[in-house]
């Protein structure tokens, strides 16, 4: 799902409407307004750059649904993915499928050596396999970094009159 947040600086920003309702498998509903999300998604690039990702890496959030290892191990080594984003487990008709495992599985076929950070939504908080080092909990990398953006270094150029900004 790609939902577009406006600028809180808008005029037409919608901060305390929905953004995002997901309902669970068990019925429970989970309503995310926009400025939530926004939060949420400049804590996770905070959190990201102080892991060492930087502009230009390519950062996967797979969502397998079904798939084998197979299919997911190919969009990873496709796009020459640094890190991968998964969940620990989650629930669909009545089955638990084991995201973490399948990703696991993913990353151990080959082609992956670039993605050194898995970082798991801990969704159901079933027991998981952990690789020390290149495995880390969403929600303890996001609690640490501030949901401010973080700011542009600018680069002056002797010539330049203009900064030009970069991350």
């Amino acid at each position: 799902m790609i939902v577009r947040c406006s600028p809180a600086s808008s005029s037409s920003w919608r901060g305390n409407e929905s953004a995002i309702i997901f309902e669970a498998d068990d019925g429970t509903v989970t309503n995310v307004t926009y400025q939530d999300l926004l939060d949420r998604v400049r804590r996770l690039a905070n959190a990201l750059k102080k892991r060492g990702v930087k502009k230009g890496d390519r950062v996967v959030i797979v969502v397998f649904g079904g798939f084998s290892s197979k299919l997911p191990n190919e969009r990873l080594v496709d796009v020459g993915a640094v890190a991968l984003i998964t969940a620990d487990e989650e629930m669909r008709g009545g089955r638990t499928l084991p995201l973490k495992r399948i990703a696991d599985e993913a990353l151990a076929a080959g082609g992956c050596e670039k993605v050194t950070h898995v970082i798991v939504y801990r969704r159901t908080g079933g027991k998981v396999a952990w690789t020390a080092g290149r495995d880390v909990w969403l929600h303890e990398i996001v609690e640490r970094v501030s949901s401010w953006p973080m700011p542009l270094e600018a680069s002056y150029a002797a010539a330049a009159t203009q900064p030009a900004c970069r991350e």
